[in-house]
């Protein structure tokens, strides 16, 4: 594996990955370096992300996409797939470069903004922006975790918008129980309780209770066994007889994605991969980091416990 991350360094490093950068910081899937930080990021390696490649991803995000997201439609002459930032991606290139020690609110401070600026009623956000223009406008957790995840781990100090912020999106996971749908009383998506990694911008139950137990003990909330019980017993049953946590979904096969073709932006072509990332999207067998990720939230859950902060 450390070969492997060395080569993606490396290859981070390169003339070749300043070239996808320069033509367009998000695109293509999954080769691309965009997806490659976020990988190192998800495998707790953000020191492998080479500087040059931090600060070139930076600057592009900062020219390329529109300031704001178009909750009164989309912008005539605007390219919607190239140039407006959806929720996932901002949430987590916003981690990613806050990991990597990057100032983005110096940098890009309208990043910063949308978290306050764009979080729905229901306390979640959606990516696609006419959900904001139905008479009832409902957020997706895909769309959600990502922004509270950045939000959570700012280093910094929360304003009090931004600590409400974090509160009203906790209590949408939670007032769901991880994976329910609040109006059907059903599972939001059977995908929603297999483990993923890596993950992207998917979700599974595992990457929720995780962020739940970390709002908890960072802001001093309290959690009702109640809201987690399913999800917990969800993970319990994908892990192996070592307590390993086994992925037991694949959730970058079947994708298409935008790339250049005869120097036109095309839709729906093939994805690409790179070598680090078939090592750990492995389905059936157990990971290390959703492994470590379970982990962390039994200890938390723990010490909450220990603090009278688990009902």
């Amino acid at each position: 594996m450390d070969r492997l991350v060395a080569e993606t360094t490396a290859w981070l490093q390169s003339d070749e990955a300043q070239a996808f950068i320069d033509a367009d910081a998000y695109w293509p899937k999954w080769h691309g370096p965009w997806w490659r930080m976020l990988l190192l990021h998800e495998m707790g390696r953000g020191d492998a992300i080479p500087s040059r490649a931090v600060e070139s991803l930076g600057r592009a995000a900062g020219r390329q996409y529109l300031r704001e997201f178009p909750v009164g439609g989309e912008p005539p002459g605007v390219d919607g797939y190239r140039e407006i930032m959806c929720f996932c991606a901002l949430g987590s290139i916003y981690q990613m470069l806050v990991n990597c020690g990057v100032d983005v609110d110096r940098g890009s401070p309208w990043m910063r903004e949308w978290f306050v600026r764009y979080q729905m009623a229901d306390g979640g956000w959606n990516c696609d922006d006419e959900a904001y223009r139905r008479e009832a406008p409902r957020s997706s957790v895909q769309s959600t975790l990502p922004m509270l995840e950045a939000l959570l781990g700012y280093g910094g100090a929360l304003s009090a918008d931004e600590v409400a912020v974090l509160d009203r999106g906790a209590a949408y996971l939670l007032a769901r129980r991880l994976h329910l749908s609040l109006i059907k009383g059903v599972v939001m998506d059977p995908a929603f309780l297999e483990p993923v990694f890596p993950r992207y911008y998917d979700y599974d139950v595992l990457r929720g209770l995780a962020l739940v137990v970390a709002w908890a003990e960072k802001l001093g909330r309290t959690l009702r066994r109640v809201d987690l019980q399913e999800a917990l017993d969800a993970v319990r049953a994908r892990c192996d007889e070592a307590g390993s946590v086994k992925v037991t979904r694949d959730a970058l096969r079947g994708e298409t994605t935008l790339a250049l073709v005869d120097g036109a932006w095309t839709r729906r072509q093939p994805v690409g991969t790179f070598p680090l990332l078939e090592a750990v999207n492995r389905p059936g067998e157990g990971s290390p980091w959703l492994t470590r990720q379970w982990r962390e939230v039994q200890e938390g859950l723990g010490r909450l416990e220990a603090a009278g902060r688990l009902a």
